[in-house]
């Protein structure tokens, strides 16, 4: 993005909304009448609010995002890949890009 309007250090503020891949069951065996339920269900919906480190473009590709940084660490980073993104707001911006809706 040429535009990018950015936050301190030159990260983007973001909010991004995603589809979450999840697993289910544990070590035992999960009954058929819970497998036809699960199976059906479409993945949560999460919003993630942070900094931009990194994007990699493309449908393979990833954002990298953390909610704290300081001069020589951040807190956990967040990889989101884009096929699962539905939205990301800039927060300063104000600009939405709208994906996989």
């Amino acid at each position: 993005m040429a535009d990018m309007i950015t936050g301190l250090d030159g990260y983007e503020p973001i909010l991004v909304r995603w589809r979450d891949a999840e697993t289910y069951g544990g070590p035992e065996w999960v009954e058929s009448e819970d497998v036809n339920t699960y199976v059906k269900k479409e993945g949560p919906i999460m919003t993630t609010i942070g900094f931009l480190l990194y994007e990699c473009p493309g449908e393979s590709g990833h954002i990298c995002m953390t909610d704290t940084y300081g001069d020589s660490e951040t807190s956990s980073i967040h990889k989101i890949p884009n096929g699962m993104v539905l939205s990301r707001t800039g927060l300063l911006s104000g600009n939405t890009i709208e994906w996989n809706s």
